[in-house]
């Protein structure tokens, strides 16, 4: 009865180990994967400095905000040539959105919608910069 004990404790572990080195290859072939994909490369599109007044909701602010956009490693070049040119209207397409943006949205913990309606305008805007998304850092809000 004890070596049958023993024979089954034995297959237990030998499929307990087949089954752990199964999923370890699977997990080391995702890896390699995503290693082989290139991540995006982000570009500083500006720091941005918002004063804001909204007379109906008896609201004034001001908005800190770095502004990152993150682009396709086959296009960085493409992208960097395209935005020399168009500095200025991708900081007006931003400044526009800010201020159309309801305050709600600045007190989002990720900042998802802002950074969204932000990225829909740049793109309707400016499609030859291709951008992927866009990052938000150093966001500060200071009400008046």
């Amino acid at each position: 009865m004890k070596l049958l004990n023993q024979h089954f404790r034995f297959v237990a572990y030998a499929l307990a180990l087949v089954a752990l080195l199964d999923g370890t290859s699977a997990c080391a072939a995702d890896s390699t994967k995503d290693k082989a994909a290139p991540l995006p490369v982000g570009f500083r599109l500006g720091e941005f400095i918002v004063k804001d007044s909204r007379p109906v909701d008896n609201e004034k602010f001001t908005l800190e905000f770095e502004l990152y956009a993150l682009v396709d490693p086959g296009e960085t070049e493409r992208f960097a040539v395209a935005f020399a040119g168009l500095e200025h209207r991708v900081r007006d397409k931003v400044l526009t959105s800010v201020r159309l943006s309801p305050v709600e949205l600045f007190e989002e913990p990720d900042l998802a919608g802002f950074r969204r309606r932000i990225l829909l305008r740049l793109r309707r805007a400016v499609p030859e910069l291709a951008i992927e998304a866009v990052l938000v850092t150093d966001f500060r809000m200071l009400r008046d």
